[in-house]
């Protein structure tokens, strides 16, 4: 396709996307080919995945997680949170995008192609958000564009959409020595302001087994093992 034949593309394609309501399927199908061909915003990426989609297949999977490991021993901490942004990629990849895992990078979890920035993705059940860790002194001030996972609630944060709201990132920022955290406080900053990035969810287990996952890989190596 062309440069001039792209453009046209998606001319006609905002057009038509302008026409539709975005709970109706045609709209999805249109925006999924549409964010195929171009950039993609973050207003762009929230309104495609999560601002009108039915999220409950990712919501019964992350509970269920939830629900038999949990994050109260701390050995399962990296394990769960690996395993809900795996959850997440498959959901974000329902709607058409490019997605690729990078769990073993320091400061990001996910890339969305077409989008300008990787993204980290973060679980906190309680308390302030770690963004990230550092190997002793933390020098590293700068925020990744975030997906936070709390119980109730799904946010996404960047510099840039805070920026739209008048909101400083920065002073939510805390430096911990060994790493960089989110506060609390912005979250419910964000809820007085009737942020746009924010999505109803519910992930919270009435109950929790607490098995430890390094068992559950244990019982795997025994059982193939002989």
């Amino acid at each position: 396709m062309t440069k001039e034949n792209k453009k046209e593309e998606l001319n006609f394609l905002e057009e038509e996307l302008s026409k539709l309501c975005v709970d109706d399927e045609e709209y999805s199908l249109h925006m999924k080919y549409y964010l195929s061909l171009k950039k993609i915003t973050s207003k762009e990426l929230w309104d495609c995945v999560f601002k009108n989609s039915d999220i409950s297949i990712f919501e019964k999977r992350v509970k269920y997680l939830l629900s038999e490991f949990g994050t109260k021993k701390r050995c399962n901490r990296f394990d769960v949170g690996n395993t809900i942004e795996f959850l997440l990629t498959d959901f974000i990849k329902l709607f058409g995008l490019e997605v690729k895992n990078s769990p073993d990078d320091v400061r990001t979890d996910l890339e969305i192609v077409n989008y300008p920035e990787k993204i980290s993705c973060k679980y906190s059940s309680s308390g302030d958000i770690k963004i990230h860790n550092s190997l002793g002194q933390n020098k590293d001030m700068y925020m990744h564009p975030t997906i936070i996972i709390k119980p109730d609630y799904i946010y996404f944060i960047t510099y840039e959409l805070l920026k739209d709201i008048n909101l400083d990132l920065s002073i939510f920022l805390k430096n911990t020595i060994d790493g960089l955290s989110l506060k609390q406080s912005i979250l419910k900053k964000l809820h007085k302001l009737n942020y746009y990035y924010i999505k109803k969810i519910n992930i919270t287990p009435q109950l929790c087994k607490h098995r430890s996952c390094s068992e559950l890989i244990y019982k795997y190596i025994v059982d193939n093992v002989k």
